[in-house]
């Protein structure tokens, strides 16, 4: 359930970005006097958190960057390698989360806004980090603790080309 909702929120604000990108073409060459300067930026950020919200859903269906050398482990340790990994990356993870707030914290002192005429106060913008870091660590957090490890894939979900 939570799922369909992050993944419409990723297709929204995609679409967000499509449009306001083509809507900075547009103007550019038809509406000339009209060039507006914010379009890039709000592209750029609008990829940016339909990137980050991705991570979460990522990490849910094993399709999260991985090393992908578990698999030359022997079998019987490979699992527990791989749940080492797992709690490596839930306390980066925490750790971006927690740097993220305190970035948020810092922003919302400075009161800093972005360059271009819509003045976005940059503390809105770095929101995303400590969110979409704790939807990842909490993802993590599931599959370490409530996966058996025996059930649990190790690597990539498709096989490496061997040559």
């Amino acid at each position: 359930m939570v799922n369909k909702w992050i993944e419409r929120l990723i297709a929204l604000v995609g679409i967000g970005a499509l449009l306001a990108y083509c809507f900075g073409i547009l103007a550019r060459y038809v509406f000339t006097s009209l060039v507006p300067d914010w379009t890039e930026e709000v592209t750029v950020y609008a990829l940016l958190w339909g990137m980050l919200l991705a991570g979460g859903l990522l990490v849910d269906r094993e399709r999260h960057l991985s090393a992908g050398v578990m698999h030359l482990a022997a079998p019987r340790i490979a699992p527990y390698l791989d749940r080492i990994g797992l709690v490596i990356a839930m306390l980066f993870c925490v750790f971006l989360s927690w740097q993220g707030v305190e970035l948020v914290r810092l922003e919302l002192r400075l009161e800093e806004v972005s360059r271009s005429s819509l003045q976005i106060r940059l503390a809105y913008v770095y929101a995303i980090l400590p969110v979409a870091m704790a939807f990842m660590a909490y993802r993590y957090f599931r599959k370490i603790f409530f996966t058996p490890i025996h059930a649990q894939q190790h690597g990539s979900a498709e096989e490496p080309v061997r040559r």
